[in-house]
């Protein structure tokens, strides 16, 4: 067998002696992304642990009982009057008011507008410089597909407003045509 000798004190070559120093900082940079990444990762794990916990707590917890009586147990009465209000609030709100807004005229300012789901009727009282204005108005919601047979139910002067002296009230059925 052949010896090997190793001579420790032979000079290096500069670009062995860059070689070596560039993979020691190399290997220095990515043991320090490896341990940035670990300490990511644990916080992670800690947070997620912390919300499982809360999660658990949250579910184990006791809440108070709400105890039915007699009273407050579902009657057919209570049953209809949901029923209504179901049926009123799925009525198609936005197409009366946007019929409504789409009539307006000017010369014609509404003050309120008093729906009646349950009727099928809506009843509507403004002011008006004249007559002919509350006539143009009625023939422009007649027009619309929402609201049919409008009619005047009344009509009162009112001398104290000199921009919009009638005062009127109109009631329309209010239908959803196709």
């Amino acid at each position: 067998m052949k010896r090997v000798w190793i001579d420790f004190k032979q000079p290096i070559a500069p670009q062995i002696l860059l070689l070596r120093y560039g993979l020691l900082g190399l290997g220095a940079i990515v043991l320090g992304l490896a341990l940035y990444q670990q300490h990511r990762v644990t916080t992670e794990k800690a947070g997620l642990m912390w919300q499982q916990q809360n999660l658990e707590r949250l579910e184990n917890r006791h809440l108070p009982q709400i105890h039915l009586t007699a009273e407050s147990s579902t009657s057919p009465d209570a049953n209809k009057r949901a029923n209504e209000v179901l049926k009123q609030l799925n009525q198609p709100w936005d197409g009366m008011f946007v019929a409504l807004e789409r009539a307006l005229i000017p010369g014609i300012s509404v003050l309120s507008v008093s729906p009646d789901a349950h009727k099928g009727t809506v009843t509507i009282k403004g002011l008006a410089q004249d007559g002919d204005h509350i006539i143009d108005f009625v023939e422009q919601l007649q027009a619309t597909k929402t609201l049919a047979g409008v009619h005047l139910l009344s009509q009162e002067t009112m001398p104290e407003d000199q921009k919009l002296p009638l005062s009127f009230t109109l009631s329309a059925n209010w239908t959803v045509k196709p």
